[in-house]
Order: C-alpha cells, then sequence, then structure tokens
C-alpha cells in the first residue's frame, strides 16, 4: 500500500549543497532573487545525480541540516522546497560554520567522493571558511565548491515588506546594497582544493558543471 521499491546503483559520490538563506539572498539581481536561483540550480543537480548520494545545508547566522545523505531524490526535493530565508539569534552570514557543519554530517568513510558545493553571496561574519575548507580538505579529503551569486560591482537593494507594504532594508539611515563578494568564495574554493564558478546573476546550468 503506497509502496515502492526501486534499486538504485549506488556510484559512490557524495555531495552536500550548502546554500546561503540569510536575507542578502534575497536581493533580486539574480532573478526572480539569489536563493530561488541557487534553489533551482540544485533542483536541475539533483535531477542528474543518478547513484550518488546527496544533502541540503542551509545557513544564514546559524546552519541546519535540511536533509541529511540520501539516495531518496524526491525527498531531498522535498527537503529543498521548504528551504526560505530566514534571520537568526546571530545575525549575517557562518559560511564557516555551514562547512564545518557539512563535514562533520558525512557518515561513509569508504565513499569513492566527497563534496560540499556551496551556494552564496559570499557575505561572511568572520566565521574562519578558508581554514574550515582546508581542513575538511587535509583531513576528510572533502573538496569545496563555491557558486557565487549577485552583482560583484553595483550589487542590489535587499526588498522587506513593513506592513504589508515593500520596501528596502535600511541600516543607519542608508538603503543597504549587498554585493557578491568574490575573494572570500574564490579563496574558500582553493583552500579546499575545489573551484569557484562566478555565476553572478547570469543563468547558468550546475547541473552540467556538477
Amino acid at each position: 500500500w503506497g509502496v515502492r521499491r526501486e534499486e538504485i546503483q549506488r556510484r559512490g559520490m557524495d555531495v552536500f549543497f550548502v546554500v546561503d538563506v540569510s536575507r542578502s539572498m534575497l536581493a533580486e539581481d539574480a532573478a526572480p532573487n539569489r536563493l530561488e536561483r541557487a534553489k533551482q540550480a540544485i533542483s536541475d543537480t539533483i535531477e542528474r545525480l543518478g547513484g550518488d548520494r546527496a544533502g541540503i545545508i542551509s545557513f544564514a547566522g546559524d546552519a541546519q541540516v535540511e536533509s541529511p545523505l540520501t539516495l531518496n531524490y524526491r525527498s531531498l526535493g522535498l527537503a529543498l522546497d521548504e528551504v526560505s530565508a530566514r534571520t537568526s539569534t546571530r545575525g549575517g552570514s557562518m559560511l564557516g560554520e555551514a562547512i564545518r557543519l557539512a563535514s562533520r554530517s558525512f557518515t561513509d568513510e569508504d565513499a569513492g567522493g566527497k563534496a560540499i558545493v556551496i551556494l552564496s553571496d559570499g557575505e561572511d561574519q568572520e566565521s574562519g571558511p578558508v581554514e574550515a575548507a582546508r581542513r575538511a580538505y587535509e583531513d576528510r579529503g572533502i573538496r569545496i565548491y563555491t557558486v557565487g551569486l549577485g552583482d560583484s560591482v553595483d550589487g542590489e537593494r535587499i526588498p522587506v515588506f513593513d506592513r504589508g507594504r515593500r520596501t528596502w532594508l535600511v541600516h543607519e539611515g542608508e538603503v543597504v546594497r549587498t554585493r557578491m563578494e568574490t575573494e572570500i568564495l574564490e579563496r574558500t574554493a582553493l583552500a579546499g582544493e575545489g573551484a569557484f564558478i562566478g555565476a553572478g546573476t547570469k543563468q547558468f546550468d550546475l547541473g552540467e558543471i556538477f
């Protein structure tokens, strides 16, 4: 009753998709916004996995596992659908903490390959992502790939809603503009022996890259 068994050939790759859900990811320079662009990229990649285990971790001022490693791509997709921008007791983005959580969340020491794919605009609150990436690779052979989203030059405003009215995030009387921080994403990928993909505001096929 309602049960179907499906045999999947295990290919041996384990990957955690780490997605930034801080408020800056609501900027609309990458339409419809950075977060939705990231989620669509992950969704496209899930469709091409075909035997690799995958999991999802979200982070803002903290990090949490949305889905552990699994071969059940339907449940993975459902977990991805639930990912949304959030604020936490700790403000900003803690990219380093997300990398450390992902590193701890790999379960199979004998898996053929391990990777962390980060989709973010690169804003970080001094959480040590470069060192976290270096330790992940040196200690466990986990490669780090970063995908940068957003305009790195002019940036974009962050929409907020005040009593049902759309406006822009303001800090100390100034409208906040958020830019993709290319340098931190490049350095993190380099430390993790992976690669940086500067998607910016353009369309990109993460499934093909994967």
